[in-house]
């Protein structure tokens, strides 16, 4: 008969560890949460676009934030950004979801606040307010005619010989 020395571990140690290892990240990043918005521009044409970063502080949601209504705007997703930091065992986390808008009016526009919902908590982000101007017209679109006077250094050069092109 073999005499095993080695003790085993109850599987109820175990399972209760990892349910432990599972949960205490949730809890120790969700004592911080907050939301925010931001936009890369406030004033822009309407052959432009802009960027909303809507970001999560404090807790890795596998959810997307609920952005307000947009009727003025095409809206966009152009993916997520996450960031994990640990300073001297602090961790902090966010993730960044951020849109593509791209406006049909010009006119000013307030973009709501983003919404999120955790466990029955509600997040608000803060309103941004966006300046969409007429765009302004171009060379082409204002018919006129123009005139330019050009001349070469060279009236017959040789053939692969530096000529000087100027207007």
């Amino acid at each position: 008969m073999k005499n095993n020395s080695k003790k085993k571990c109850p599987v109820w140690i175990i399972v209760s560890t990892l349910v432990f290892i599972a949960i205490t990240p949730g809890i120790v990043l969700a004592k911080g949460i907050s939301i925010s918005s931001s936009v890369d521009k406030n004033h822009l044409t309407l052959e432009d676009s802009i960027e909303l970063s809507v970001t999560v502080y404090g807790f890795r949601s596998p959810s997307k934030p609920e952005l307000p209504p947009l009727p003025d705007f095409q809206v966009r997703s152009t993916g997520t950004q996450s960031s994990t930091q640990i300073f001297n065992s602090d961790v902090q986390t966010s993730i960044t979801h951020k849109y593509l808008l791209i406006p049909k009016n010009f006119g000013k526009f307030v973009i709501g606040p983003a919404i999120l919902n955790i466990s029955g908590s509600v997040y608000k982000s803060n309103p941004i307010t966006v300046t969409v101007e007429k765009s302004k017209p171009t060379m082409a679109d204002r018919n006129k005619n123009i005139f330019i006077e050009t001349s070469v250094s060279k009236k017959e050069p040789y053939i692969n010989e530096q000529v000087v092109y100027t207007f």
